[in-house]
């Protein structure tokens, strides 16, 4: 799934520097971590997205059209449609 939405951002915003597991190895103590240890890999799969906050701070057009991207992207990359897609 991961790997679908990285593909599905560049597609969508070839601009971005999109990493895995970067600048954290994904593996640190957190609320998703304690949930993976919480429960099973059947129950529950943790996905943390990590936002650069200079797009954050600066709060204007640019940052939502990031978020704007970014939920496409990922209803792409599950394949659910969203309110741009055509009926």
């Amino acid at each position: 799934m991961c790997n679908g939405w990285k593909a599905a951002l560049k597609a969508c915003a070839p601009e971005l520097k999109v990493r895995r597991n970067y600048p954290y190895a994904g593996k640190n103590d957190g609320f998703t971590a304690h949930l993976r240890q919480r429960f099973s890999p059947e129950e529950y799969v943790g996905v943390e997205l990590e936002v650069n906050q200079k797009h954050v701070l600066k709060a204007d057009r640019r940052w939502a059209a990031l978020r704007t991207t970014l939920i496409e992207s990922l209803r792409a990359a599950l394949a659910i449609p969203g309110p741009l897609d055509s009926a």
